[in-house]
């Protein structure tokens, strides 16, 4: 059976302009959504509206939250709930090398379930929102991003 797809504005943030297609739906004209935009598969269970965000900084998975959404569009700003997470090594791993292959310093990597149950990558955001994701974790985000810029730049001077 064929699913639905997102499509996704190439620069966007907090889940604005997102469109849920049906199969055979004609996607919006590319002046209506920023100029460019990309296809993804729909992932998801139809009434768990839920993902893992992992924040990654230098190299470091240092903070994770589940969010919990009202749809399918998780994202803080919308409405979804944070709570903590415990990350396992598959989850950091996975995010970490993410994040690595994008070359970003820090970013916050989408999870979510497959239908295998294995983790598959929604998204690696390179300019993060991070006040839902410090609002759950005891880390110090803002400390960590500093100590790693002012790591690379006591190396790199």
């Amino acid at each position: 059976a064929e699913r639905d797809h997102l499509c996704k504005p190439l620069f966007g943030s907090q889940g604005r302009d997102i469109q849920r297609l049906r199969p055979g739906a004609e996607p919006p004209d590319v002046t209506d959504i920023g100029g460019v935009y990309y296809l993804q598969e729909f992932v998801g269970a139809e009434a768990d509206w839920h993902d893992l965000r992992v924040f990654v900084v230098g190299g470091d998975a240092v903070a994770g939250m589940v969010r919990r959404g009202r749809d399918w569009v998780t994202n803080r700003s919308r409405g979804a709930a944070c709570e903590p997470a415990v990350l396992d090594e598959a989850e950091r791993t996975l995010a970490i090398e993410a994040a690595a292959a994008v070359g970003a310093d820090y970013a916050g990597v989408d999870l979510i379930r497959g239908p295998d149950g294995g983790w598959l990558i929604l998204e690696v955001n390179s300019m993060p929102a991070w006040k839902g994701v410090q609002s759950v974790s005891e880390v110090d985000i803002a400390a960590r991003l500093a100590a790693d810029l002012l790591a690379k730049v006591t190396h790199d001077g």
